[in-house]
């Protein structure tokens, strides 16, 4: 067996040029960051991806239920408003109501997604809810004539 000479290349080596093999191959590299350990929820690494889809859907749909029902109490409170007007008390009301229904989808979404959803990642759990608030908030003010 003859020494290793440590300035010497292996044959096997010097003969391939990696750079292109890498662009001959259809199967190329990519390279992505890392993200932080602190947004990844462990819990629900264990759910496969068609459950958080799932569960994504479940809990729109729920959302979108409870959005439906504030905008029909939202609308029916101000025509009651209009057409049997008793003063303060009557926009009070009116403003409560507005409110509550305001509030039960902005308590409702964040309880759901932490509870429900099973997104891999707190970004994408945030985004997610985010979404789901402005949608629902535009939806609520829009179906209000």
């Amino acid at each position: 067996m003859a020494p290793l000479d440590p300035h010497r290349r292996p044959r096997v080596l010097s003969q391939v040029d990696f750079r292109q093999l890498y662009f001959r191959t259809s199967h190329k590299l990519s390279v992505n960051r890392a993200c932080e350990p602190s947004d990844v929820i462990w819990r629900n690494l264990r759910h496969e991806k068609w459950r958080g889809r799932r569960q994504n859907v479940k809990t729109t749909l729920i959302v979108l239920g409870v959005s439906c029902i504030s905008t029909v109490a939202i609308t029916f409170s101000n025509y009651s408003s209009i057409t049997h007007s008793q003063g303060v008390s009557t926009t009070l009301w009116v403003t409560g109501v507005i409110i509550l229904s305001n509030v039960i989808i902005f308590i409702i979404v964040p309880t759901m997604a932490y509870a429900i959803e099973t997104h891999y990642f707190l970004s994408s759990l945030h985004l997610h809810m985010l979404l789901k608030l402005v949608f629902f908030q535009v939806r609520t003010l829009r179906g209000v004539p």
